[in-house]
């Protein structure tokens, strides 16, 4: 056991300490040093279990470092799901939205095509009632020879007009 002596000597390093099959053995040997009446020093013992208590502090760090990255990654995980969600919801909407648009657009269609037709409607009653009155302006001085009278029905102003006709 001359590792504890260069233990000691070196202050007691964490680096120079027994790891692994090192110290199954070490602590083999002390439990049958002891059963064995054979003694071993106190500086074997401290070496020894100094050596099992820093195996366990590299273990316990190492096991917290594995503990702290799998709450992390499920924290990743919540996160994405969470994200993923949100997404979900937002395309549903702009699906809403666009639904919403083409309908509105539509109605939009059918409100200009109806303007048209409304427009077109008055131009031609404007069409009607112009022509009607150039009528009217020229055979209402006209006489006719035998007399007779024309009579025309407007459907815009649902106006009579008697025109006569030579």
């Amino acid at each position: 056991m001359t590792c504890a002596f260069e233990w000691q000597d070196n202050n007691q390093r964490r680096t120079d300490v027994l790891r692994g099959p090192e110290l199954t053995a070490a602590e083999g040997w002390l439990v049958i040093s002891q059963s064995m009446q054979l003694l071993s020093t106190n500086l074997q013992q401290e070496y020894i279990v100094f050596s099992r208590e820093t195996v366990r502090r590299l273990q316990r760090l190492i096991y917290s470092a594995i503990a702290a990255g799998f709450i992390l990654v499920l924290g990743i995980t919540a996160f994405a799901l969470v994200q993923r969600q949100q997404a979900r919801i937002a395309k549903e909407e702009a699906e809403k939205q666009r639904q919403l648009a083409e309908g509105a657009k539509e109605e939009a269609d059918i409100q200009r095509r109806q303007a048209v037709e409304t427009a077109r409607v008055s131009r031609l009653r404007s069409i009607r009632l112009s022509i009607v009155n150039s009528f009217y302006r020229v055979y209402s001085s006209t006489e006719t020879s035998d007399g007779a009278l024309l009579m025309f029905n407007v459907p815009p102003s649902s106006r009579y007009f008697v025109l006569r006709v030579n």
